[in-house]
């Protein structure tokens, strides 16, 4: 043990991201301290909801019901967490909903940080660069406030990036390499689902890689046969409680009607028209429509998202241009979001903007010359917003990808400079 301690001490790189992760989490403390998140009682979000069933009544429900009746509308993994901490805190606490929060997301930075300098084996200059995700407030709220999984969700999505690039740097490996890549990408899905086309266009690329060799598809087999053992558990859970197999997360039918509508116009609160008065989320969604959550308790949770499946289909059958058209600008609004209601809104929106377009032209770029490497971490990237593209976008679905175009960014400046400094040196 002493001499782990000693080569970990010895290694000014870890050294370096301790110090690092120490210090983004004591500046969102002070951040989630100054803000009196702690001392206000919000409004309570699905998963704090679930997680006050899970602490009162031992049972996974009540994400809109009143009772805590059972659910699958939410990830089981989230509100496991925060039900555990309010266990152990003897009551509900928003204290330890908000350190949940800040810790999932300074984890999630030092992952991206040690996959960027140990896996990509970056320079030291852009990991420097993509280390000033400890600092940038950019997200600071969402990263303390700890109403939803969305930090959670980039913890897995860095940890994903890991695990998919040991595989691209070591091969598929033995069967205990492929029972811990299953697991992973099991447990990430159980998650959230919008990691599946992460997956699937990880196993695509690398079969086009290995020339659809056979063996490393027997390997990917076996991969997906374990993850789908892993979420066995939770699918019998949902039949058992709600009537029908559900391995992930129960939802898509409400996501597709919410932005699939009339009214619709690509960002999840946004309007151009009310509906009675009333925006047309707060119209539509149970967790703020009485009546809409009158008729998912009188309907059930399954029928009550298949009807809303339903009718999201029917209106996209009959309005094929104009769905076509709301993906093209939900694609748009998630990876270019503008906003000038304030001077600092208006910064954020240019270095969200600006790292995004980098982003794709290197990306593009990389995809065109054969470098795999930044061409996967590019494309995978772009697997994450594809449920977004045909639901609806919102600023904090976002959050997951920031630091994966943070990193593209500064990947395609330093080759920029390279290329420079090569001109300038055969010029000379």
């Amino acid at each position: 043990m002493i001499r782990y301690l000693k080569k970990f001490i010895n290694d000014r790189f870890a050294l370096f991201i301790l110090i690092s992760g120490i210090f983004g989490l004591l500046i969102r403390l002070g951040y989630s301290y100054n803000k009196e998140f702690w001392l206000v009682d919000p409004v309570l979000a699905e998963n704090e909801r679930v997680a006050r069933c899970l602490y009162e009544e031992g049972v996974f429900g009540g994400a809109f019901s009143d009772s805590c009746e059972p659910t699958s509308h939410v990830s089981p993994v989230y509100p496991t967490l925060l039900g555990t901490i309010y266990y152990f805190n003897g009551e509900p606490t928003i204290v330890g909903k908000s350190i949940l929060a800040i810790f999932l997301a300074t984890l999630g930075i030092i992952i991206l940080v040690y996959f960027s300098r140990n896996v990509l084996k970056s320079s030291i200059s852009v990991t420097l660069a993509v280390s000033l995700l400890f600092v940038l407030p950019f997200y600071f709220q969402l990263e303390t406030a700890g109403d939803h999984e969305t930090t959670l969700i980039s913890l897995v999505l860095s940890i994903l990036l890991l695990i998919s690039f040991r595989i691209i740097n070591h091969g598929w490996g033995k069967f205990i390499n492929q029972l811990i890549i299953g697991i992973v990408f099991g447990f990430s899905v159980l998650i959230s689902p919008m990691f599946l086309p992460f997956i699937l266009v990880f196993a695509v690329c690398e079969l086009y890689r290995n020339r659809f060799n056979f063996g490393i598809l027997r390997r990917q087999l076996i991969v997906a046969i374990i993850a789908s053992i892993f979420l066995i558990p939770w699918g019998i859970r949902n039949m058992d409680q709600l009537g029908k197999f559900i391995i992930s997360r129960s939802n898509l039918g409400l996501e597709l009607q919410i932005g699939n509508h009339d009214k619709a116009i690509g960002h999840t609160f946004g309007y151009h028209e009310k509906i009675n008065s009333i925006s047309p989320f707060d119209y539509y969604h149970p967790f703020v429509s009485q009546v809409e959550k009158e008729r998912y308790i009188q309907m059930g949770e399954v029928e009550y998202m298949n009807y809303k499946k339903q009718m999201a289909l029917n209106w996209i059958s009959e309005n094929p241009s104009k769905f076509i058209y709301l993906c093209f600008k939900r694609f748009i609004i998630f990876w270019f979001p503008i906003n000038a209601s304030t001077p600092y809104s208006l910064v954020k929106s240019i270095v969200f903007c600006f790292t995004a377009f980098i982003a794709f032209v290197f990306g593009a770029r990389s995809i065109i010359v054969g470098n795999y490497k930044v061409s996967m971490i590019f494309t995978l990237m772009l697997s994450i917003c594809i449920p977004y593209t045909i639901t609806h976008v919102d600023y904090r679905y976002r959050y997951p990808i920031f630091g994966v175009s943070i990193l593209i960014f500064f990947l395609a400046l330093e080759a920029v400079i390279k290329y420079l400094n090569a001109r300038r040196i055969k010029t000379n």
